[in-house]
């Protein structure tokens, strides 16, 4: 099947995307200058989440666990956000780094690790 989704910033391209494990919603990442995060819902192809980042994003993962977890990074940043389903609302968490690490850090590459 093959879909087409308009991010409301029409004017980035997207940089990264990923969906939740039930398929059910897929997230994306527009490029620099108007970084924004949003989140999905696939079925109905509506934008359910919308949030400004303003930074460089460069990679963007999905809990495999948690479908409303989501980790970004990029040069010197890396964190998880949230979505909340009851006010339709991204939320960042701290850094996974110090603030001191974080912004000496370039941020390649991260996954998510399940254990069983």
């Amino acid at each position: 099947v093959l879909k087409v989704l308009y991010p409301s910033n029409k004017r980035s391209k997207i940089n990264a995307l990923g969906f939740s494990a039930d398929g059910r919603r897929l997230v994306s990442v527009s490029d620099m200058p108007d970084t924004s995060i949003t989140y999905w819902k696939w079925e109905t192809e509506k934008a359910i989440a919308t949030h400004n980042v303003q930074l460089p994003i460069t990679r963007l993962h999905v809990n495999p666990k948690n479908g409303q977890q989501i980790s970004l990074s990029g040069c010197n940043y890396c964190r998880i956000w949230e979505f909340n389903p009851n006010d339709h609302h991204l939320r960042e968490n701290a850094s996974v780094f110090s603030l001191k690490e974080e912004k000496m850090t370039d941020v390649v590459d991260h996954n998510w690790v399940v254990v069983k």
